[in-house]
Parts: C-alpha cells; structure tokens; sequence
C-alpha cells in the first residue's frame, strides 16, 4: 500500500520490552504497523498528498492501459490507452474551522450527521468522468461484426465456463490482470487481514476498554451502545431511517444504505422538526461521549490496544506479508 521514515512512538499498554518496560510501538504511516505494511504493498508514501494520490492512480492506470495497447497491437488490432475511465480522486476540503476532535465541535456539530458536516480530507473515489468516452468505442464503431467479435477475443479471451475466470485465457485485460492487480496466491492473507480488522474492536482488553466508556455513558443518561463507534453507527442509521433510507447489513455484518434522493439527485432529509429534535439528542450524545472518552484518556488507550495488535499481526505472519510486498514490488518492477 517508498516510504520516507517518520516514525511515530507510542508506548504499547499491553506489550513489553523487558521487565517492567514498555514497548515502544512505531509507525510510519501514523495508522499503525499493519498499516505501514499495507501501504508499501500499494507504494504509497506516509507524505503523499492527495494530488500526489492522484497521479500515482493516474499513473498506475496508464501503465496498464500502455501495456493492453502493445498487447493488442502485436495479436494486429489498434486500441488507444487513454485515462478517460481512469479513477477520479477528489479531496474534499471542509470550511468548518472548529477542531473536530474538541468538545466545542461536539456542541456545535454533534457528531456531523443531522448537520451534514463535511470531513476534512474525505477522498471521493470515482471510476472516471461521467462524461468521458472511452476513444476506443469509435474504432469499435467502425469495425464489422467479425472484426469486433476478433477484436473483444483478443481483447477478453473466449468465455469462460459460469463462475470460473482463468486470467491466462482471459486475453490482454487477462495478461495485463496478472501483472497489476494482486495475485491469488495472497488471497488466504488477504482474508486474514480483512477478519483482522473486522475482529479488532473485539480483543478482550479493547472490550474492557470499551465497557469502561459505556458505564460513562451510563452514568450521563446514555445506554444502548457498546462502544463510541456503535453509538455514531446507531445514530446514522436512525438518521438514514428518519430520511426515507434503508440499511441494509449483509452475511457478513457490512453496512450499506440507501437514500431518498430529489429529482436533481441530492439526499433528501427529515422534515425541520424531526432534523431538530434529533440534532437535539445526537449534540448531547456527542458531548457526553467527548467527556467520557477524556476522562477515560480514551482515545489514546485505544490506540495503543490497536498498535499493539497490529504489531503481533504483522510478528505472526511475517514471511507471508514480506512476500506479499516482495510479489508488489516485482510486479511495479514488471511494468
């Protein structure tokens, strides 16, 4: 996911370096070990800005759109590389001033959901211009039913039987697939990581931790939610609902939703008074959250409980995400 080295210290609660000791647990990315990792897998650097972001992607785009072009060019048929369907990464920039890890933004803006409250550097990934054309589409126009069956063959193989996909016999989009995109090999690993993440909130002493904010919150009036991020999950989800949206939450416990929307695509919202009497709960859980995740010095524990377990993470399987970026690095070398 080359990184210059800017190493963020953090004394690990839960592990040691000797007798009575404290580890010290670094990241470069500032996210945490398994996060560095991640990140050299992708060639990603902890300085990089969002523009830089978006010439990396172009960039990577363009490399296998070239290398699908030479592909077809050497089976004889023309295809242009263009970024015209290339992902779009814009960065929102928010003009709300007030910090928004204070206790007045939670007075203010609650947690951001009945206000709508932009995140700074919320990046916005889209799959190309809407109103971009792909330049091959004209070349295709112009072909004769032969030519564009040999051409989509060249370019996609034959069909495959339903529910297989070999990319070896998946044409140029198949070779170019094998040089750029993550191998299969990895794809146990690849599990690992996601059940990783997915599991994090749930190691004992981050529910400790988490079971000390709920009693907080308990005692200020608030019950129902296990953990910070539960209670900012329920209340979107209460405002989605209050919206006209639907949540949906798939096998895997993933949340989606999806939004009313106007006749000009906007989100439409509850009506004036229903929007205010839950800004009215979401502010005062949004304080009473603040005050007990500093009075517990929270956020910080929190930290270093994840820190810790992503340190082990990455101690345990080692050899297996050394080769994954050993394999990532060889296939930016390939290109």
């Amino acid at each position: 996911m080359a990184w210059a080295v800017v190493a963020i210290g953090l004394v690990a609660a839960c592990a040691s370096a000797g007798i009575g000791e404290p580890a010290i647990i670094e990241s470069t990315s500032g996210f945490g070990p398994l996060w560095d990792t991640l990140m050299l897998v992708d060639g990603r650097r902890p300085d990089e800005s969002p523009e830089d972001a978006q010439r990396r992607s172009e960039a990577d785009f363009i490399a296998r759109e070239e290398w699908i072009a030479g592909c077809m060019h050497e089976q004889g048929f023309p295809y242009i590389a263009s970024l015209a369907l290339a992902p779009r990464q814009t960065t929102v920039v928010s003009t709300i001033t007030v910090d928004r890890e204070s206790r007045q933004f939670a007075e203010r803006y609650g947690f951001g959901i009945s206000d709508d409250v932009e995140s700074d550097g919320w990046t916005i990934l889209s799959h190309g211009d809407d109103a971009a054309v792909d330049p091959n589409q004209e070349l295709i126009s112009e072909m004769s039913n032969q030519e564009r069956q040999a051409w989509f063959e060249a370019l996609n193989g034959l069909p495959q039987p339903q529910g297989e996909w070999d990319p070896e016999l998946a044409g140029c989009q198949g070779q170019a697939s094998i040089l750029f995109d993550p191998s299969d090999d990895f794809a146990a690993l690849h599990t690992e990581i996601n059940n990783f993440f997915i599991a994090s909130d749930s190691a004992p002493q981050i529910v400790e931790l988490n079971a000390e904010w709920a009693s907080c919150m308990f005692d200020k009036g608030f019950s129902g939610s296990q953990s910070p991020n539960d209670l900012v999950t329920a209340l979107q989800d209460e405002f989605t609902v209050l919206s006209g949206g639907e949540v949906f939450i798939d096998a895997n416990g993933v949340r989606s939703a999806t939004f009313a929307r106007a006749a000009d695509g906007s989100r439409i919202g509850p009506d004036p008074e229903t929007r205010a009497l839950f800004a009215e709960r979401e502010l005062a859980a949004a304080v009473a959250s603040w005050d007990c995740r500093n009075e517990l010095n929270y956020d910080l524990r929190h930290q270093q409980l994840d820190w810790a377990q992503q340190h082990e993470f990455v101690q345990q399987n080692r050899a297996e995400l050394d080769a994954l970026i050993a394999h990532a690095e060889q296939q930016r070398a390939n290109r």
